[in-house]
C-alpha cells in the first residue's frame, strides 16, 4: 500500500508555476568614449606596478575639449573617471598625447593612475594632501 502511494505521487507532473523565473540579465559594459591606443594602453600598464595591487587601468585618447572647473584656467589635458563599482578609467587629449614628451607623459599618466588608485579604494579625493602624498610616492612632480 505504501508502495503504491508513493509510485502515485512520484508519477505526478509537476504543474508550471504561475509565476515566472525571472532570466537574469548582465549588466552592460559602459561604453567609452575615445579610441583605444595601444602605445598610451602600453605606457600605463608599464607604471602600473608602482600602484602594487592596483588592477589594469583602461586607458583612452580623446580628440575633446578638457575643461578645469572653478578658478583654474588651464586647459586639462587628461581626466580619470570612477565607476560606482571602483572601476576606473583613465582619458587623455589627443593633442597632448601627440606633442607630450616621455617626462611628461609618465607624470601625467602617474597623475591620473593615482587618482585611479584612491578610484579603487572607495576614496573620494581631489589634489588634496593625501593625493599629493600618494602622488609623490609613486614618483609623480607638481599637482
Amino acid at each position: 500500500m505504501i508502495a503504491l502511494a508513493l509510485a502515485a505521487t512520484c508519477s505526478k507532473t509537476a504543474q508550471p508555476s504561475s509565476t515566472p523565473t525571472p532570466t537574469p540579465t548582465a549588466t552592460p559594459a559602459p561604453e567609452h568614449k575615445g579610441v583605444k591606443n595601444p602605445g598610451l594602453q602600453s605606457q600605463v600598464d608599464k607604471i602600473l606596478p608602482l600602484f602594487t595591487t592596483m588592477p589594469k587601468v583602461e586607458a583612452y585618447v580623446v580628440d575633446e575639449p578638457i575643461e578645469k572647473t572653478g578658478s583654474e584656467i588651464e586647459k586639462g589635458v587628461a581626466y580619470t573617471t570612477c565607476s560606482p563599482s571602483k572601476i576606473p578609467v583613465l582619458y587623455i587629449k589627443k593633442s597632448f598625447f601627440g606633442r607630450a614628451n616621455q617626462q611628461q607623459l609618465r607624470n601625467i599618466l602617474k597623475h591620473e593612475l593615482t587618482h585611479a588608485w584612491f578610484c579603487t579604494q572607495g576614496v573620494q579625493t581631489g589634489h588634496d594632501a593625501r593625493f599629493r602624498a600618494k602622488f609623490k610616492e609613486v614618483g609623480g612632480f607638481g599637482n
